[in-house]
């Protein structure tokens, strides 16, 4: 089970630590929208909730900030 060299090929040797970054990207930036929400509607409790598109939207940035910071691990990845 423990071998001295990799088994999985190149692919992979730059996609698994890409993975792991974004995984902890996503969840950190996901636990601070949702932080930051719950501030916004204790604060301003009478203000308009977020929309559809606007949660759509905080969503695809979530993802893509996480993969533009996790992007260097498989770019200069020996």
């Amino acid at each position: 089970l423990l071998l001295d060299e990799w088994k999985f090929g190149a692919v992979l040797c730059h996609m698994v630590p890409f993975a792991q970054a974004l995984s902890v990207h996503v969840s950190i930036l996901t636990l601070t929208v949702i932080a930051l929400e719950r501030y916004r509607c204790i604060v301003f409790h009478l203000g308009r909730r977020l929309t559809w598109c606007s949660s759509l939207l905080i969503m695809a940035i979530t993802w893509t900030m996480s993969a533009v910071l996790a992007a260097p691990l498989a770019i200069f990845r020996e």
